[in-house]
């Protein structure tokens, strides 16, 4: 009986002290969520707010030669340019195999013949030239030897087998690197599936220029070099842009490697080929065009160039 009304006491003031109790923590509940609420909204959530860049991330073996690879642009609207080429082969009388390929796409835009064997002609050039860059990027040969072929050196013939298809620099390296071994180096390095040093198809005559385009092997100076023999090629004995280059405006970039064999009867050569890299700057696209002929005149190929930038222009203006 002593303790009871101390109990009664103590039990009175706790019931009178809850609601403030109760307050207090009511209190501290609600101001804690809108200080987390302003905290939270400062600092999204990374997975949930901020944009997935891991599949835009270059892997290290991506990274080797980045320098040297030029970048697909996947906005660039695709051209049909089939039907030009197709308007174009009912006003020749020989025959042609042609590839057209958009370099900024990665597709083929046009095609005719584009698997037939075609004698090669100077066009062989190409795989020569490109294992002998490709050599002295590997240290194995000095491009300043001298007297390579007569008082050029090494360097200088492989500017020149490109340049003004000049055939004793690149008769002389072929055989240095052997027949047999550039046509495995055709077969496995270059992947061309239809190819020998002499024949070849427009198909395979493309993935070649690709691989020029690419150069994965070459260095962003020997590319530079490279350019420079497709693009500024003289009149010697022969006009050697006489055919696709001659039918673009000035404005496109042509960087070309031609090849003839010519029969002696007015202006029809018994093969006339152009394997082209074609660059417009001012809309920012680039092409490969290959034109394998029997039978053809040169400025027939400079009609298809014409037809093809006219409907190049117009696609990208639509």
């Amino acid at each position: 009986m002593v303790h009871e009304p101390a109990k009664r006491s103590a039990l009175t003031i706790h019931r009178r002290r809850l609601p403030f109790y109760l307050c207090v923590f009511l209190i501290s509940v609600i101001a804690g969520f809108f200080i987390g609420q302003l905290l939270f909204h400062h600092e999204p959530n990374d997975k949930d707010s901020k944009p997935d860049t891991t599949a835009s991330q270059p892997s290290d073996k991506d990274n080797n030669n980045t320098s040297s690879k030029p970048a697909i642009k996947n906005d660039t609207p695709l051209i049909d340019l089939q039907l030009v080429v197709d308007n174009w082969l009912t006003t020749i009388s020989g025959t042609a195999g042609v590839v057209i390929y958009d370099l900024d796409n990665g597709q083929t835009v046009a095609e005719y013949n584009s698997a037939q064997l075609f004698g090669t002609a100077s066009l062989y050039k190409l795989f020569v030239a490109y294992e002998g860059y490709r050599q002295a990027e590997k240290g194995l040969v000095d491009l300043n030897d001298k007297n390579y072929v007569g008082t050029y050196t090494r360097g200088e013939c492989l500017d020149l087998m490109i340049r003004e298809s000049y055939s004793p620099c690149a008769e002389k390296m072929w055989s240095e690197i052997g027949n047999t071994q550039l046509e495995q180096i055709i077969t496995d390095e270059y992947k061309l599936k239809n190819t020998t040093v002499l024949t070849s198809t427009p198909t395979d005559i493309a993935v070649m220029m690709n691989l020029y385009y690419r150069h994965p092997d070459l260095s962003a100076k020997t590319w530079e070099i490279i350019k420079d023999t497709m693009l500024n090629q003289p009149t010697t004995k022969y006009n050697w842009r006489q055919g696709l280059p001659s039918g673009f405006s000035n404005s496109v970039n042509v960087y070309n490697k031609v090849g003839f064999e010519y029969s002696g009867t007015g202006d029809i050569w018994n093969f006339y080929h152009d394997a082209a890299i074609v660059e417009f700057p001012d809309l920012g696209r680039h092409y490969i065009v290959v034109v394998m002929t029997s039978h053809v005149a040169p400025a027939q190929i400079a009609q298809l160039a014409t037809q093809l930038e006219t409907a190049i222009r117009q696609g990208a203006i639509e």
